[in-house]
């Protein structure tokens, strides 16, 4: 194995743990809503969506910036934004 062969070892390795990294967050999260609170009765809470935005975000933006392209398909539509749009209003003044 030559030393490219070896670099791109070493990347499938590595995006494929942050990956796996973000589905077992993604599968947390939604856990956490799903059988931890909703199935008991209760309602989701605000971080509790926000959690599992969050996690499902990253496992989006992983899959589009790394995955997607060494599968050689198109993304799927603009990027994950790293923060919620009215948050981001209130961050960088655009009202």
């Amino acid at each position: 194995m030559d030393d490219a062969e070896k670099w791109r070892e070493v990347g499938r390795k590595a995006v494929g743990m942050e990956l796996e990294d973000a589905r077992y967050d993604v599968e947390s999260a939604l856990y956490a809503i799903t059988v931890d609170t909703m199935f008991r009765g209760g309602d989701p809470t605000a971080d509790q969506v926000k959690e599992a935005r969050m996690a499902l975000n990253l496992a989006h933006r992983i899959l589009e910036e790394y995955v997607a392209p060494a599968a050689g398909c198109e993304p799927w539509g603009d990027p994950v934004p790293d923060m919620p749009y009215g948050r981001a209003k209130e961050v960088y003044h655009l009202e």
